[in-house]
């Protein structure tokens, strides 16, 4: 059973009010899809399963849901694969893309070409990241981003945080999303990741 594509806040108050679970699983037609395609309509189902694994907690207001959705639908991308997501800064929620979305939505031009981290910096006694520089193709032509670790690197990383642990890979990160905007500012200008954002 298909809903309309967003629901006002009044229907939404309607519907928990009679008691129906925020988290009810998709109907089994709505499930049986192979390949992402971003649904015509966003049924109940399709989008309480999909804010129960990018909003659990139910932090985003009815209007934020509505603009989360109409991001995903735009740019075909998979919620349920963290290919984007929501992420509250300041009290205000951004839709964020994945780094493998980035790519995705750059492969879809039918012009991406390679991609190649050309340089890694390391300095001090204990050598210490200092940089990566990532080089993305397009059409033959080089668009290269040096991202530094003192720019990018979030300062209070926790023990254990993919920060404090893999440093490479979440600059490199930050890098082949600079360099992909470089490459490709018609579909992912003002798209971002959540590396890049302390």
């Amino acid at each position: 059973m298909t809903a309309p594509e967003f629901e006002t806040a009044a229907a939404l108050k309607e519907r928990e009010d009679a008691g129906r679970s925020l988290a009810a699983a998709p109907a089994a037609e709505d499930a049986q899809i192979i390949d992402w395609t971003p649904p015509k309509e966003w049924s109940r189902g399709w989008r309480d399963l999909v804010l129960d694994l990018v909003d659990p907690q139910r932090q985003l207001t009815d209007v934020e849901t509505a603009y989360f959705f109409a991001r995903a639908k735009a740019l075909a991308l998979d919620p349920l694969a963290r290919q984007i997501f929501p992420v509250k800064l300041n009290g205000r929620m951004e839709p964020f893309v994945g780094i493998h979305g980035i790519r995705m939505l750059a492969e879809r031009t039918g012009e991406r070409g390679s991609e190649a981290v050309t340089l890694r910096t390391y300095a001090g006694e204990m050598p210490a990241l200092v940089s990566v520089e990532v080089t993305v193709w397009r059409k033959g032509n080089a668009y290269a981003f040096k991202a530094n670790m003192a720019e990018f690197a979030q300062k209070n990383s926790l023990p254990g945080s993919s920060w404090a642990v893999k440093p490479e890979v979440m600059l490199t990160k930050c890098a082949a999303a600079n360099a992909y905007r470089m490459a490709f500012p018609e579909v992912l200008g003002g798209l971002y990741i959540v590396e890049e954002v302390a």
